[in-house]
């Protein structure tokens, strides 16, 4: 991941989607290029380029986890799926 917080170009998302990983907004958009689909987290004005990532659910818990050095615990899991309105077939 790389931290493009700083960056000095502006690129153009027009797709995007957000979830709740334990109170902590992660925003990933996305956007189909001539090289393919390219993904952003954006996380507190961070933004971390993610390449060909898909924008799902289990992509935000790895940046959050990759953040916050740590992983999440089983009930950590099931309430993240919780707060997305998921279930654990939706992951």
């Amino acid at each position: 991941m790389q931290n493009y917080g700083d960056y000095d170009k502006v690129l153009i998302f027009r797709d995007y989607i957000s979830f709740d990983i334990l109170g902590q907004h992660i925003h990933l958009i996305s956007n189909e290029t001539c090289y393919g689909q390219q993904t952003v987290a954006e996380v507190d004005d961070c933004y971390h380029y993610l390449g060909h990532a898909d924008w799902t659910l289990s992509t935000a818990i790895l940046v959050f986890e990759r953040i916050y050095g740590r992983e999440l615990t089983k009930e950590e899991v099931n309430q993240v799926l919780r707060d997305n309105n998921f279930t654990s077939q939706g992951v």
